[in-house]
């Protein structure tokens, strides 16, 4: 109070002397006295009403002393470029990975989807509640047109209702080259409820649904991109789809690929809007919320009317429930944890990093002893220290914010680089506003985080008593009880931290080298695969001779070509999932009741175990004699011998998937037994799976060619498709890769997260180990005469040792412990991350705790072994 009259006074007596200057001013020329008064008390009267209210008194002269804190602080950290670097260095290092994992939070989760009014969009699904042949749980379904219809008319919680569905794939031609696109079918409601304006041309309207109606679509931005080139002229263009002649009317901006696998085209749905098709559960639904709708009124409807339906038609809603869910929250819960789980652990670095830079802060405070002194001498409150050494503070977290950007900028790339091919909206990960503001808000935070700490302590001891004292007695002040558990609990919480951020980060990487290192029972090297549709003129369903002709054809060529070893022809992709079949019946048994699992089915030619290094353990490969006219055979793996066959030698015996006119089985001679493979995903055990011959069944519509090559394999992919199209122009190529890309993009999430963690882990650990030699280096400075002290009365250099290795390892052990039990109670969040690896894994803990001990004991190296060089003649005259 007296602080602020005092203010007010010296400001009106400043008010009070420029009215006195300007009315002699105003006299001088030549103005009546009392006028020249009038004038001045004039000029000067709004500045003084304003400058009257307290508040702008204490505004400007707030802002006047954080200015010259900020310019007091700029010039010490200038005097101390080292302390100042580093200090920067760790901050921008915390402060940019983390706005870089924010960036991809912001991206992915947080920024609206690009449709209009995008918080109002659900998706509605349907769930079956009863037994079914695969389990007696929920089931995810899709809902049929007619339901559809019933909750756009009974629940008015929806001002709109979309359908869409029939996700299939169809042969283009018209572009530049016969690709298989894939197509979906949508009603007439569907891009209008979206809200999505076409780049090009128009959306599909509902006239476009009437059967007498021309077909048209609208191409995928990707997909006109791709195989027209992004010509801008593609309106109104023809393609066949198949045999039918389709005409473009529009393109879709980049970025919307709502139902869709890959690059394709939308289409109107033609001939499925009859009432009767209330079983025709195909379709799905989207749906946009009224204004003063919430999603739970909306779902209490869903519920009122899956009731009704269940009543008016149970023969195909009866069991069906219905329910709505956010449409961002369809799209990204499948990443949501994960990139929350990231994100905490990028927060943990800033934590570690921000501890670092305390801790160096503190080792700066005793060096300031005399100007904090003497800023107390001369009347400094404790307040006004605390906000120098605030000011200072926060310049070096916003220059380390500034540099953190510049990290980010760089790191952002690389996260797309890496981030799983399934992973949505990875294109938003960039920097914009929000992650501008969101390293603004950190850096501030940061700043008070760390030096409020170093400040409070500073400005609690009281310097200039100790001053009297001279500097010996000041170390002795620092280096009591009170600030040597400052430092401890400084060391105990890095290294806690350090604990949970490498324990987390090692379960994550043995969780991968574990899934890498699982026998797949193939060999994935110098292998290429193309899938191409053979269904063209001359070879179709009804007709399968010719189907065999042109696969024979292509075979051939390609195993003629140079560079390649081997070929053969598989209907699945090892990986990419392939047929499968439930209707499987042995010789004297049937498949039993208890089996509720899928059987694997895969129709390949000769040489095709040859091709993936598949190895024979009895019996014979398949053979060219092996035709429709020659008795049936298959081969089966270890998995289904073992399953179905009774582990007996499965060589001889009869196996059938099928029956013929007469009910009877049609029987397959089993003619050999392979090793087990992981055909449908690295993380499932091996299924029973039998092979049949090719040219014993009906050709698969996108056989998959297997190619071994002598060197890289993709250095004969032009090869390999030129020899396809010398067959049949038309074969659209639906993909073409590699097995060791198959294998890759397999474990793209668990490498993803593997990498990310890892590297967290990794800047953690060299955080703690920074911090810890920086505090024990202190601790061993501020003891430099305690040190003198005892070898002068008959310490060792050992002791001397010991003492300091103490200093930092008792701290240490402690931190240890406590990051090690936290690192237990949250790893379990990991539990879905992990493979065959616990998240209380022992040798993980006992790994990463032995690790910490080592990393701390190097770190007290240093320090310890200047204590052993302390003379007492110079520790005792130290001041």
């Amino acid at each position: 109070m007296r602080l602020r009259k005092r203010m007010l006074a010296d400001l009106d007596q400043d008010i009070r002397d420029h009215i006195e200057r300007e009315t002699q001013d105003n006299i001088d020329r030549g103005m009546d006295p009392k006028e020249a008064r009038y004038a001045a008390l004039r000029k000067f009267g709004n500045v003084t009403r304003v400058m009257e209210d307290t508040r702008e008194v204490w505004i400007f002269r707030w802002l006047d002393n954080l200015v010259q804190d900020i310019r007091f602080g700029a010039r010490m950290l200038r005097k101390n470029p080292g302390f100042t670097a580093i200090a920067i260095l760790t901050l921008a290092l915390g402060i940019g990975a983390n706005s870089a994992i924010f960036s991809a939070v912001n991206g992915i989760l947080i920024k609206p989807l690009l449709y209009a009014d995008s918080d109002r969009l659900v998706q509605i699904e349907s769930a079956h509640r009863g037994p079914t042949s695969l389990s007696s749980g929920f089931l995810l379904e899709a809902i049929s047109i007619p339901a559809a219809r019933d909750i756009q008319a009974q629940c008015p919680a929806f001002g709109q209702v979309g359908v869409y569905g029939l996700a299939g794939s169809a042969t283009m031609l018209g572009g530049s080259v016969p690709d298989d696109v894939s197509t979906l079918g949508v009603d007439g409601n569907f891009f209008t409820i979206l809200g999505v304006r076409p780049l090009l041309g128009r959306a599909i309207l509902p006239a476009d649904a009437e059967p007498e109606n021309d077909r048209v679509a609208v191409l995928d931005y990707a997909l006109w991109n791709r195989d027209f080139g992004g010509d801008p002229g593609v309106v109104g263009k023809t393609i066949n789809l198949g045999k039918t002649p389709t005409t473009i009317v529009g393109v879709m901006p980049p970025g919307f690929r709502l139902g869709m696998n890959g690059p394709g085209l939308w289409m109107p749905l033609v001939g499925w809007n009859s009432a009767t098709d209330r079983g025709v559960h195909m379709f799905s639904v989207v749906a946009r919320l009224r204004v003063s709708t919430t999603l739970e009124a909306a779902n209490a409807q869903l519920k009122t009317l899956a009731a009704g339906l269940a009543a008016a038609y149970p023969k195909t809603d009866k069991g069906w429930e219905l329910s709505a869910k956010s449409a961002k929250e369809e799209l990204v819960g499948p990443v949501h944890t994960e990139l929350l789980l990231l994100l905490a652990a990028v927060g943990l670095v800033l934590l570690i990093a921000c501890i670092n830079v305390s801790g160096m802060l503190l080792t700066r405070t005793w060096a300031r002893h005399r100007e904090v002194a003497i800023r107390e001498m001369l009347g400094a409150s404790r307040l006004r220290i605390i906000r120098q050494f605030l000011a200072e503070s926060l310049l070096l977290s916003l220059t380390g914010g500034t540099l953190g950007l510049l990290v980010a900028f760089w790191a952002i790339p690389l996260v797309r680089a890496i981030a799983p091919p399934q992973t949505p909206r990875v294109s938003g990960i960039r920097l914009d506003s929000n992650v501008l503001l969101f390293t603004l808000a950190v850096s501030l935070l940061t700043g008070i985080l760390f030096g409020l700490a170093p400040a409070l302590r500073t400005s609690g001891h009281r310097i200039g008593a100790a001053l009297k004292g001279g500097l010996g007695g000041l170390l002795a002040g620092f280096s009591t009880r009170g600030p040597r558990r400052l430092r401890s609990a400084l060391v105990i919480a890095e290294l806690a931290l350090a604990v949970i951020l490498v324990a987390g980060a090692t379960l994550v990487a043995r969780s991968l080298q574990k899934m890498t290192s699982v026998p797949l029972g193939y060999r994935t090297d110098h292998v290429l695969t193309v899938s191409a549709s053979i269904y063209g003129s001359g070879c179709d369903f009804q007709h399968h001779q010719p189907c065999q002709l042109v696969l024979e054809e292509m075979l051939r060529r390609i195993q003629a070509l140079h560079g390649v070893k081997s070929a053969a022809v598989g209907s699945g992709v090892p990986l990419r999932g392939g047929y499968v079949t439930q209707g499987i019946e042995t010789e004297g048994q049937t498949v039993p009741k208890s089996w509720n699992g899928w059987i694997g089915l895969n129709m390949v030619t000769p040489a095709y175990f040859e091709v993936l290094g598949i190895p024979l353990l009895a019996g014979r490969d398949f053979t060219n004699s092996d035709t429709n006219s020659s008795q049936r055979v298959a081969i089966v793996n270890q998995a289904f011998a073992q399953r179905f066959l009774q582990g007996a030698s499965p060589l001889g015996q009869g196996i059938s998937m099928s029956k013929d006119k007469n009910g009877q089985p049609k029987w397959m001679q089993v003619v050999g037994e392979v090793g087990d493979t992981r055909d449908n995903a690295i993380t499932e055990a091996p299924r029973p799976a039998f092979y049949v011959p090719l040219t014993q069944d009906i050709p698969a519509r996108s056989p998959t060619f297997m190619v071994r090559t002598s060197a890289n394999p993709l250095a004969m992919a032009d090869a390999v498709e030129h020899q396809i199209w010398a067959v049949e122009k038309d074969a659209p190529i639906i993909r073409l890769t590699t097995m060791d890309q198959i294998v890759s993009d397999e474990v793209a999430d668990p490498r993803f997260q593997a990498v990310l963690l890892g590297s967290f882990g990794a800047l953690g650990l060299i955080l703690a180990m920074v911090g810890i030699y920086g505090v024990i280096s202190y601790g061993v400075t501020l003891r430099t005469h305690e040190i003198g002290v005892r070898m002068a009365l008959g310490a060792t250099r050992a002791d001397a040792l010991l003492m300091a290795v103490r200093e930092g390892m008792a701290p240490t052990s402690v931190g240890v412990v406590v990051g090690t039990a936290g690192a237990l109670a949250l790893t379990r969040f990991l539990r879905s991350m992990l493979f065959e690896v616990k998240p209380t894994d022992p040798v993980t803990f006992v790994g990463v705790a032995a690790l910490l001990f080592i990393v701390a004991l190097a770190a007290c190296y240093v320090p310890a072994r200047r204590a052993m060089r302390v003379d007492p003649m110079v520790a005792l005259r130290y001041e």
